[in-house]
């Protein structure tokens, strides 16, 4: 709100990509980005998509600074499509209690 540049990066696998989409326009990441411009029009708005096709979130956990850069001001993360079932990932952590 105070005009200050903002960059927006982020994370995913073919959806973030925009798999089979033609138009650059119909990919989420431009639209959430057109539209992050229209609430905040005297920031200059950055978009950096780091997402990779058929990507999981075990790689993205590891190599993300790989895909965005390191002075981001907010990070979209758009995973798990691509994760395998398998019993590491279904295993549940229990919450803590207070």
């Amino acid at each position: 709100m105070a005009g200050k540049p903002t960059k927006i990066g982020v994370i995913g696998g073919s959806i973030s990509v925009g798999h089979a989409l033609t138009n650059r326009n119909d990919k989420w990441p431009v639209r959430f980005s057109e539209s992050w411009k229209k609430l905040f029009p005297k920031s200059e708005t950055t978009l950096v998509n780091g997402a990779v096709p058929a990507t999981g979130s075990s790689y993205m956990s590891m190599c993300f600074g790989e895909h965005i850069d390191n002075d981001v001001d907010l990070v979209i993360i758009e995973l798990a499509i691509n994760d395998q079932r398998c019993d590491e990932h279904c295993r549940s952590i229990p919450f803590p209690t207070f």
